[in-house]
Order: structure tokens, then sequence, then C-alpha cells
């Protein structure tokens, strides 16, 4: 194997690993959240005002409000670590599939199988970098466009919609307060959701060198077959020796 392709190889091999770890990190961050949230404040009408216990009229100043979830960014992570994630194990497969044949633990070496088989993996690596670069372009601008309509902060409002992130970030923690609700929640769901939204920009560039990486190697082993196809015997002893030097 020539520098250049052990370089690639390693490369993709090594991203595709990291992609692993990556999602398999997003899914328990995640799922972490998603199960924190159940104890968020209900979707619904809600009040909010002086709720000190001395004052008789407390009831009258309250405030209605209304708050409303979407759980979009949640979905799009989900799927965008989907993705990454069978890419990877798709291109560690083809690689032990690789190692087995060149050690002759696998006798099958048809060269269709090859080719379909690292078609399928650059597929799934192209579908990843799309689900991770969409997801990030989506997670991040819902972020920003939420974020004057879920905080409790600074101006009350009257109506609120939130995400999960939002919500366990900026709206929980005063609702906190107010109501006794356990905070170690909140920031169990701050964190995974914060984690799901920042790993996809890696998860972005780590499918893409994964799928250029792979078709690389692909272009690498057509330039050597055609080359071994048009060297005769002598040329190949001949070369080898070289290389072996």
């Amino acid at each position: 194997m020539s520098s250049t392709g052990l370089v690639v190889r390693s490369t993709t091999d090594l991203c595709s690993l990291v992609v692993i770890a990556l999602c398999i990190a997003t899914f328990y961050k995640i799922g972490w959240a998603t199960y924190d949230s159940t104890t968020f404040p209900t979707e619904g009408t809600g009040y909010y005002g002086p709720y000190n216990g001395t004052d008789p009229d407390w009831a009258a100043k309250l405030q209605p409000y209304t708050l409303h979830y979407t759980w979009s960014p949640e979905n799009f992570i989900w799927v965008a670590a989907g993705v990454s994630i069978v890419a990877a194990v798709l291109n560690m497969i083809v690689e032990a599939v690789r190692v087995f044949r060149s050690r002759g633990i696998i006798k099958d070496n048809r060269q269709g199988l090859s080719v379909a088989m690292g078609i399928t993996t650059i597929a799934w690596a192209t579908a990843a970098f799309v689900a991770s670069l969409v997801a990030a372009i989506y997670v991040n601008a819902k972020h920003n466009e939420l974020a004057n309509k879920c905080s409790f902060i600074e101006v009350p409002l009257q109506e609120y919609t939130c995400t999960r992130e939002l919500m366990s970030c900026k709206w929980g923690p005063v609702y906190d307060k107010v109501h006794g609700f356990m905070s170690y929640q909140y920031a169990s769901a701050c964190s995974g959701t914060k984690f799901g939204r920042h790993v996809q920009i890696p998860l972005v560039v780590l499918s893409g060198v994964v799928a250029l990486g792979y078709g690389l190697q692909m272009r690498l082993g057509k330039r050597v077959q055609n080359r071994d196809a048009d060297e005769d015997a002598d040329e190949r002893v001949r070369r080898l020796q070289e290389e072996e030097e």
C-alpha cells in the first residue's frame, strides 16, 4: 500500500471511530434530556406574578401566560446522529472485510462486491454529511429564533415558545426558584441539549472527511488496478522490490 493510501485509510478510519463515539454520546445525552423534560412545566396556560405568601391580593396580581414547546431540534439531532453512526459503522465493516481478505480469512475477492460496498459506504457518509449539516443549521437557527420567546429573565411575556434547551437553560431555572422544582433535572437537560446542538459541527466535518476519504480510497484502488493490468510480470517484480527498499 502506498503511503498516500495508508494516510487516507487511517484518517478515514480514525474519523469513523470518533463519529461512532460522538453519536453514542449524543444518544445518551439527548436521551436523558428527553427523560428530564418530563418534569418541565405542563404545556398550556399558567400564571406568574408576586407570590410571597403574605400579600392577600396576590391572586389578583397573577398574570396568565401560554406555554408552547417544540421538540423539532432534538428530532433533527436524532436523525443526524443515526445516519452518521450507520455510515461510520459501515466504513469500519468495509475496512474489516478488507483486512480479512488481505490475510486470507475471507476468500471472496469479487470486485463487484467491493465496488457495491464502497458505493454504499460513500452514499451513507454523504447522507450523514447532509443530515448533520441540515441539523446544524436548523437547530442553531431555531435556537436563535426562539431565544427571546422563551425567557423569564427580561420582560415577562404572555406567550412563550420553548425548545428543550431554552426551557432547561433559561426558562427553567427561574421557574424552579418560584415553584421548587428539582434543579438538577434542568441542569441535566440543559447540558444534554447543548451537547446535541454543538456536536453537529464536528459531525459535519467528520462525516465529510469519511465520505471524501473513502472516495479517495476507491480512486486510488482503481488506479492501482489499472497500473497492475498494464504491467508485465518483470515490471511488477521490479516495482515491488523498489517499494520494499
